[in-house]
């Protein structure tokens, strides 16, 4: 869960300088934020499936226990 998190993170990181140059017109950045975007989008619906699981599993050991 941490590594995609830390990817999340790396790839927001990356877009910052493209973005700006984007907003200045070069095409080349905007493909580049969107292409970026569309894998933050990815790795952020694994990173919310992943603790949806991992929430699920604790309340299952709950019931467990009670």
């Amino acid at each position: 869960m941490q590594q995609v998190w830390n990817q999340i993170k790396k790839s927001v990181n990356e877009i910052d300088q493209d973005f700006d140059n984007a907003l200045k017109g070069n095409n080349s950045a905007g493909t580049r934020v969107r292409a970026l975007l569309q894998e933050i989008k990815k790795d952020a619906h694994r990173l919310r499936g992943m603790i949806q699981e991992d929430k699920n599993q604790r309340a299952e050991a709950k019931r467990s226990k009670g």
